[in-house]
């Protein structure tokens, strides 16, 4: 509605309204404390870091599985992620023997090398399936879910102690 005595229907300026300044030398505002719903970690880190980190460098992810006393969301996570190495190393097994008993078929009779060049590319399919785990295994470790991967992830839970429960 337009003031009746402003005859082009603008509306008196107003000051914008101005943020809270505290007075000088107050201490500043208390921030609510931030806690994980997994509970606190003795490494000194928040429950979802830690895991997250776990699964980026695997290292990590061992050194917290053996020095997480108390919290069973990252010993598992941890767990999970030194599952995923072994993981890379077997496909990695299967790929050298792939290629010896490729190579040495192929020798012995022609036309096999077609067979072992599919069975290097399910190998590679391998490794790509196994990369997408740490990948997702990365995004839910910093996110703080609990993710379970098929095979591995029923192993590290019996090495984390058992399924890990938000703290209350």
């Amino acid at each position: 509605m337009a003031n009746p005595q402003d005859p082009y229907g603008q509306q008196p300026y107003q000051q914008p309204p101005q943020p809270y300044q505290q007075p000088y030398g107050a201490p500043p505002p208390q921030q609510p404390p931030t806690t994980s719903q997994w509970g606190p970690s003795s490494i000194g880190l928040e429950a979802n870091v830690a895991a997250g980190l776990g699964y980026l460098i695997p290292i990590i992810g061992l050194i917290f599985f053996f020095i997480e006393k108390s919290n069973r969301f990252v010993r598992f996570h941890g767990a999970q992620s030194i599952m995923l190495v072994i993981a890379y190393f077997v496909v990695f097994v299967i790929q050298i023997v792939v290629g010896i008993i490729g190579a040495v078929a192929d020798n012995a009779v022609n036309g096999t090398g077609l067979i072992f060049t599919l069975l290097g590319c399910l190998v590679g399919l391998l490794y790509f399936a196994v990369f997408a785990f740490q990948i997702w295994g990365i995004i839910a470790g910093f996110t703080g879910r609990y993710v379970k991967f098929p095979i591995v992830g029923d192993i590290a839970e019996r090495l984390a102690g058992g399924p890990a429960a938000p703290a209350v």
